[in-house]
């Protein structure tokens, strides 16, 4: 069964049955630097998928999990990305769209920009879906290397937004072959 009834600002990804580890690795490594603040964390009902919310400016809570990785990665077993989320919609075409458009209102002139779409439990189009959301962004598109990340993950009935920097989520693989 889903469970996405609850406000999250985070997506964790893990090994298939291992969510519950990958909540106590979370926790302890809050616990660890040290952050004082609410959260709390759940199996999402989609294997392999943790949600979160943590009352803590969230890419500053990624940069110091990436600080950690770095200096200790033996502390990262079970968790493989930590994805923020600005926007929590229902997923349907417009709703995306829409957020999506007011969220690219933040892009610079003159920068970049890329839409990915990670999907789970949705029939949904990721072609259909950026396709509606790129046609009315008025900024230059780069594949390869952009500046910004309209970054759209799907869970379902429910689906989180975040425009990003390509640095803002924490890949633990791409971390340790850096």
């Amino acid at each position: 069964m889903l469970n996405l009834d609850k406000e999250f600002n985070i997506i964790i990804t893990t090994p298939r049955n291992r969510e519950w580890y990958a909540i106590e690795e979370i926790e302890s490594i809050i616990y660890y630097l040290k952050i004082e603040c609410k959260y709390d964390f759940w199996r999402s009902g989609i294997s392999g998928v943790v949600l979160g919310y943590i009352d803590y400016p969230v890419r500053e809570f990624i940069g110091k999990l990436k600080s950690l990785l770095s200096e200790r990665p033996w502390e990262f077993r079970d968790i493989k990305r930590v994805i923020p989320v600005d926007v929590i919609v229902d997923t349907d075409y417009t709703e995306i769209s829409r957020v999506s458009w007011r969220i690219a209102e933040n892009i610079p002139k003159g920068a970049t920009f890329r839409i990915n779409v990670k999907k789970r439990y949705t029939e949904l189009s990721s072609r259909e879906l950026i396709r509606v959301v790129a046609e009315r962004i008025d900024r230059k598109v780069d594949l390869e290397n952009p500046d910004y990340i309209i970054n759209i993950e799907i869970l379902g009935p429910k689906t989180g937004v975040a425009l990003i920097k390509p640095d803002d989520i924490l890949s633990v693989e791409k971390e340790l072959l850096r």
